[in-house]
């Protein structure tokens, strides 16, 4: 997600999920978010850790809410948006890390298959043909 996105996003009401975290069945569940609202930034976070609402534990929160919704200044606004945008940054950064890794490690898989088919043909060949393709790629022969 590029910036232009992320804060067409907030104008438009659409939150940002500022960190998540794991419930008691194991589902990944924001547990706070960024919203713009009109013209309010807002802050959305769980109030209880043991709420059922959100898979938490056994509380129904009868006495108070399971979550809770604030006002922010825009400093504490942009600070928290600054800090989102280089968390994601830096995951783009380590996907596309992993992504030219595994492509490097394709291309030396075929290159070790091209190697092994060149020197299966190559022992069926005939000396003066070694000789070529040897003298073609720079070869020293023993």
């Amino acid at each position: 997600m590029d910036l232009q996105e992320t804060l067409t996003n907030l104008k438009e009401g659409i939150g940002i999920d500022l960190s998540t975290i794991k419930n008691q069945y194991g589902d990944k569940i924001v547990d706070k978010r960024l919203y713009f609202h009109n013209g309010q930034w807002l802050i959305w976070e769980i109030n209880c850790w043991s709420s059922s609402a959100y898979g938490l534990g056994t509380c129904h929160c009868n006495s108070h809410d399971p979550a809770t919704e604030h006002e922010i200044d825009r400093e504490r606004a942009l600070e928290l948006l600054r800090k989102y945008i280089e968390r994601h940054n830096r995951a783009e950064e380590k996907r596309l890390q992993e992504i030219a890794f595994l492509e490097a490690m394709i291309e030396a898989s075929d290159v070790g298959k091209i190697r092994r088919r060149v020197e299966d043909a190559l022992r069926k060949s005939e000396p003066k043909k070694i000789f070529e393709v040897a003298t073609m790629l720079g070869v020293k022969i023993l």
